[in-house]
């Protein structure tokens, strides 16, 4: 098992945890512990969104935004947070939770600082029918008109977090790649 299997949904589920430990400490020095645990988050999400190998590409066929697939599941653990107290019984259901999120791959690398930060989420289908989720820096990125099933655009530069889900690090204008073609 890779380290990075680990960590990416560590930092996704981390702003849930870190709302958990605000709800349950009541006094000022407590807070250290939640402020902490969102400092972790926020830094573990920068780090993970500037490491770049790009060695990954593939042609796409279609587009569409995805990021309003994952939102009520972010509300849902964040209500869950908020309802829990400080006990025991807790402790086990945010582990519950988090094993649940580790094992939803295509839900746990949805990372609400990734969007704070302006990545966009976007569900791809390539050009041989595989949905794989992208997650970029593309304000509106959207197949072109001129694009058709010969001629299919690519996008590249993306670094794999597993076999359905690549980050691209770089924006990229695609109408200035269209342009120099």
């Amino acid at each position: 098992m890779k380290l990075k299997s680990i960590i990416y949904p560590f930092a996704s589920f981390g702003t849930v945890l870190s709302i958990y430990l605000i709800n349950n400490y009541q006094s000022l020095p407590h807070y250290g512990w939640a402020i902490l645990a969102l400092s972790l988050t926020i830094l573990l999400s920068v780090y993970l969104a500037r490491q770049n190998n790009g060695s990954y590409s593939f042609k796409y066929k279609s587009v569409e935004p995805s990021e309003f697939l994952f939102f009520p599941v972010y509300i849902g653990l964040y209500l869950i947070a908020l309802r829990l107290e400080w006990n025991i019984q807790s402790w086990i259901i945010l582990t519950l939770l988090f094993i649940i999120w580790f094992r939803l791959e295509s839900v746990c690398y949805f990372n609400i600082i990734w969007s704070l930060m302006g990545y966009k989420f976007y569900r791809v289908t390539t050009s041989n029918g595989t949905i794989v989720h992208v997650i970029c820096k593309n304000k509106d990125w959207k197949i072109s008109p001129s694009s058709t099933n010969e001629n299919l655009e690519k996008v590249g530069e993306l670094t794999a977090i597993n076999n359905f889900t690549y980050i691209q690090n770089k924006f990229v204008d695609k109408t200035a790649s269209n342009s120099e073609e």
